[in-house]
Order: C-alpha cells, then sequence, then structure tokens
C-alpha cells in the first residue's frame, strides 16, 4: 500500500485509483451494516487470497450476492482501522454476476459483429 500512498492526496486533479478484479468468489456470506443496513460487508477469495470488502450504500446489490458466488469487482484500496489493528480493505464501486458479465461481453461482441458485416455489405 505504500506506493499507493504516494500517489496521495486525491481530489479534482487527482483521482482516486479505482481497480477491477475478475472471477472472485464469495468467501463469506454477506452481512448489512449500519444505522440502516444500508453497506455491503463481505469478503472474496481469489487464488487463495482473502479480501475483506465494504460497499457503502449498496444496499440494492442484496439480491444479486444472495443469489450468485462469482464475481468481478471494482473497487478502491484503503486502510482500515479497527482496534488498534489496521487492515487493507477493498472500497466495493461495483459489482457484477459473472455470468451476466459474460454474456454482456457475448452480446457486445455478437452485436458488433453484426454491424460490421452489414456495414461490409452495404459497402459493396
Amino acid at each position: 500500500m505504500q506506493w499507493l500512498e504516494k500517489l496521495e492526496p486525491y481530489g479534482q486533479g487527482n483521482k482516486e485509483p479505482v481497480f477491477f478484479m475478475k472471477k472472485v468468489f464469495k468467501y463469506q456470506v454477506e452481512t448489512f451494516v449500519g444505522k440502516n443496513f444500508n453497506h455491503l460487508k463481505c469478503v472474496f477469495e481469489k487464488n487463495g487470497l482473502i479480501f475483506e470488502a465494504i460497499g457503502y450504500n449498496m444496499k440494492e446489490y442484496k439480491s444479486l450476492m444472495a443469489e450468485n458466488d462469482k464475481f468481478d469487482i471494482l473497487f478502491s484500496l484503503v486502510h482500515n482501522t479497527w482496534k488498534n489493528t489496521k487492515v487493507i480493505q477493498l472500497n466495493l464501486k461495483d459489482i457484477k454476476n459473472l455470468i451476466n458479465t459474460k454474456v454482456y461481453i457475448c452480446n457486445t461482441l455478437s452485436n458488433l459483429l453484426y454491424i460490421l458485416y452489414f456495414k461490409k455489405q452495404k459497402s459493396k
């Protein structure tokens, strides 16, 4: 995380870095925390590594998380200090069901191929 801290401070001219991780697995059952239970707290696993994550105001992801166990995630990295213990935590920005992501990519590619094919036909 020291290399990431060298990029600070973040602001209008220096946006916080956002990362993408494919094919992460739900490691533990998710919970919703906070006064109104709006914040998603979960643990993911990828290649034997465990990642704690928090998604602020992500209550709308409740059914997605309950019904699936493989995801692609978008996140920033933060230090979380609790009870004098400092850990690196993923600050979730977005979550997609891995299967839906593949379908979206396939649909996008087939649409692109369709457009390219018919564009080529028109030019003949």
